[in-house]
């Protein structure tokens, strides 16, 4: 088990994490599920859990495709006190003004979704994994 304290200042990367059985198969590791709390939410803040919508493989790469993603993604208002259980293969991200404490099994297995058009320092491309 790992916990983190987490200050998001700006929107952090749309991620998932695989379950054990593809962490083990691709990765030789395990899988992640988090437990979120939130300590500090600004107002507005929110973080991000799933998908708003049901999409097909077909659909999802059209939203990535068209830039379009973030219009499929189930966003929640959050503030203090609320807690939020996202297992693998959860599609999830912190919000803007969010300070969480994170409970998580400890894996470093993590897909990127998307990340907001931020470019990759290193090879100059957008940061993220289909």
């Amino acid at each position: 088990m790992l916990i983190k304290f987490i200050d998001a200042k700006t929107p952090l990367s749309i991620q998932v994490h695989p379950h054990d059985h593809i962490a083990k198969e691709r990765h030789n590791s395990f899988g992640k599920n988090e437990m979120w709390y939130i300590m500090h939410a600004d107002e507005d803040a929110e973080i991000i859990v799933g998908f708003n919508k049901e999409l097909t493989k077909k659909s999802y790469t059209e939203y990535l495709e068209n830039n379009t993603i973030l219009e499929m993604l189930n966003k929640v208002n959050t503030k203090a006190g609320d807690a939020f259980y996202i297992p693998t293969e959860g599609v999830h991200a912190i919000g803007a003004g969010v300070v969480l404490a994170e409970i998580q099994q400890t894996s470093d297995i993590t897909y990127r979704i998307y990340d907001y058009d931020r470019i990759d320092k290193q090879t100059g491309k957008k940061r993220f994994t289909q």
